[in-house]
């Protein structure tokens, strides 16, 4: 992948602000460096922000490297107007496994609305779209997984997507269906759990991997995007290491 501009897309574990992310040890490789990982953003929110770059940026296949990071199924993000204007899109994560602190319109959606074979349909739909537009453009791509779902295929029939769709009939082939798809089998969260669960970032709540987690897993499944910028970023200092990256953003 030698290309001038890099395009990352996913949640938290694309973009956040404890520590480099896997997009940031190959985002510093390139002449400019685009991250549009947004916390708590569903796999419908990450395609939307890809048909956003494309409109804005005109991605194509002569400059652009792109790589999406799918994240959890169950993640929900709608629109509020604020009273003084303007849009607001709010990404609160999974939202169908209960949590106090999602604020009440997220519970709910959750309660009355969202369910366990929306949250799958919206993923394969958004994967479809992500892989036909960067397919169909020539653009060189990735698309990984951040957070693993594995479970709604294990626990299927706990979950309701045991019952056929109109027209596309049942939802568990179309969810291995994105698995086959990806260019690393291995999800972000499942190697941070195989190799050293404990090495979070400096925030202990946040669950979220820190530098050397993201590294090492770019090391194993992709080292071509690599380069010494790249262990040079690890190496820096967390006071210094924003400073850096911003300049490319």
């Amino acid at each position: 992948m030698n290309k001038h501009r890099f395009f990352a897309f996913g949640c938290s574990f694309t973009r956040w602000n404890d520590n480099p992310t896997w997009a940031d040890f190959i985002g510093i490789n390139y002449d400019k460096y685009y991250n549009f990982g947004i916390p708590g953003a569903s796999n419908i929110f990450i395609m939307q922000k890809l048909i956003e770059a494309d409109e804005v940026y005109n991605l194509n296949a002569e400059t652009d490297c792109i790589i999406v990071a799918l994240t959890g199924f169950g993640r929900f993000a709608y629109l509020e107007i604020p009273d003084k204007g303007g849009y607001v899109w709010q990404t609160n994560g999974d939202i169908l496994f209960p949590n106090d602190e999602h604020p009440t319109k997220a519970k709910l959606i959750r309660n009355e609305i969202y369910n366990w074979p929306w949250a799958a349909y919206d993923s394969w739909i958004a994967t479809t779209v992500i892989k036909k537009l960067l397919t169909l453009k020539g653009i060189e791509h990735k698309i990984i997984m951040a957070l693993d779902n594995s479970h709604y295929i294990n626990e299927a029939y706990t979950l309701g997507l045991d019952l056929e769709f109109e027209n596309i009939g049942h939802i568990v082939p179309k969810i291995k269906d994105i698995y086959n798809i990806l260019d690393i089998k291995e999800p972000i969260d499942i190697y941070r759990q195989n190799n050293n669960e404990t090495l979070y970032s400096d925030d202990d709540q946040s669950k979220h991997p820190n530098g050397r987690i993201y590294y090492d897993y770019c090391l194993k499944h992709m080292p071509e995007l690599l380069s010494d910028k790249s262990l040079d970023l690890l190496n820096t200092p967390t006071e210094i290491w924003k400073s850096k990256i911003n300049k490319l953003i």
